[in-house]
């Protein structure tokens, strides 16, 4: 899978694009805009939330404890 075109959240962004891990999975969220992102695709989710993780973005429990991060 080619995750360039999303190279932006690990990348130019990564101060402000979060993991957040729950029991569900993972998801992604922009604590500065306190806004989630929607994927459709569970495996694109995850393939993108583990590459930010591979490139240091910061892992939370909650995006409220994202939110509150900023």
């Amino acid at each position: 899978m080619n995750l360039d075109r999303y190279s932006y959240l690990w990348k130019e962004k990564k101060d402000e694009y979060v993991v957040v891990s729950t029991k569900s999975g993972y998801g992604i969220a922009n604590k500065v805009k306190k806004s989630v992102v929607i994927i459709n695709d569970p495996k694109l989710a995850t393939a993108l939330a583990q590459e930010m993780i591979k490139h240091g973005s910061k892992i939370y429990s909650s995006v409220i404890a994202a939110f509150a991060d900023v």
